[in-house]
């Protein structure tokens, strides 16, 4: 059972520094993109501390609900009062983590959240699901 434990908590870490890689690449790309502004970087740097449900929940002082995509309507959080937020947004590095235990056609979004839960932050965020059926 221990070297169980042990790969879960490398699967973990390897999860957390690839994620924090992948966001810093991309945020290197948007800065070097020929039509960022300078005004832009206040955004950029409240991705580079990262997100989480609970983080994102204490900045905007409402409750937060976990998306996997957009398919639903943003109206309907707002007017419960609550604050989506799009779980993995898709994490090429959280889907790859999933990948070996997964469907080689498993949608994209959903392998990136599967990947993304072998986190004990979002397993355990405790915060409301929205789930599409289908994007079909």
């Amino acid at each position: 059972m221990t070297g169980n434990m042990d790969r879960q908590s490398r699967l973990k870490l390897r999860l957390e520094e690839k994620c924090q890689m992948e966001l810093a690449r991309e945020l290197d790309m948007l800065v070097a993109r020929d039509d960022y502004r300078p005004e832009l970087a206040y955004f950029l740097d409240l991705f580079r501390t990262g997100f989480s449900p609970a983080s994102v929940a204490r900045r905007v002082d409402r409750p937060v609900v976990n998306l996997l995509c957009l398919q639903a309507p943003l109206e309907l959080f707002l007017a419960c009062g609550l604050h989506p937020y799009k779980f993995s947004s898709g994490s090429l590095a959280a889907g790859q983590i999933a990948a070996p235990k997964l469907p080689a056609l498993m949608c994209p979004m959903l392998r990136s959240v599967l990947g993304a839960l072998e986190s004990e932050a979002a397993a355990d965020s405790g915060h409301p699901w929205v789930l599409p059926t289908t994007c079909d």
